[in-house]
């Protein structure tokens, strides 16, 4: 790993809370020196996430009038978490739509909302294929459903999760709301004529 490219430096972070609510008004911060290539409309990921608050806040409803005659403590408990769940998705959603993929002249960086943050060096890139290699420890970067294509590593790299997670991975499912965009600039830079 050690002959690997450095990251360039991260774009600036912010809590949950902020980006749950100051989230809302803001334009994506788009590339921060690299090339952006978001990925937080793919799959219709903003109507699923209305339909997922919906159905959360039905079921907080719920739970909460069933609970509160019997244990008004876990009524109030189960509500609480509800809706830090709540605040969570909406936060995930906006930090996703802040910080988008970038490719840059090293390598590709690979926010995905607040859940997982790599850095892809293009000389740590082995194969960028179609289908999924045999890989059990794969890790898919996207929001919802299944990647568009896999990035085979030459060596397993530190992928960043929540909470200080840190998972070593050769296999990175990759999404983008433009895949064929991302995919095609991402094997231009591997081949060495990515440069403009």
């Amino acid at each position: 790993m050690g002959g690997h490219a450095p990251a360039p430096v991260d774009p600036e972070r912010r809590s949950t809370l902020w980006y749950a609510t100051a989230g809302w008004g803001h334009p994506p911060h788009g590339s921060r020196g690299g090339e952006a290539y978001p990925l937080h409309t793919r799959g219709a990921y903003p109507a699923i996430l209305g339909a997922l608050m919906m159905v959360l806040l039905a079921e907080t409803l719920a739970v909460h009038l069933f609970l509160q005659e019997r244990w008004p403590w876990a009524a109030w408990a189960a509500t609480l978490l509800s809706v830090y769940s709540a605040v969570w998705l909406v936060a995930d959603y906006h930090a996703a739509r802040w910080h988008p993929p970038t490719v840059h002249d090293v390598g590709l960086r690979v926010p995905v909302g607040l859940r997982w943050r790599a850095w892809i060096p293009w000389t740590a890139v082995a194969d960028i294929r179609s289908h999924r290699p045999d890989d059990e420890d794969a890790l898919h970067l996207v929001l919802s459903g299944s990647p568009d294509f896999w990035v085979e590593l030459r060596e397993p790299l530190p992928v960043r999760g929540p909470m200080g997670i840190t998972k070593e991975v050769r296999t990175l499912g990759i999404g983008a709301d433009d895949p064929q965009a991302l995919r095609t600039r991402m094997e231009a830079w591997v081949a060495g004529s990515g440069s403009p």
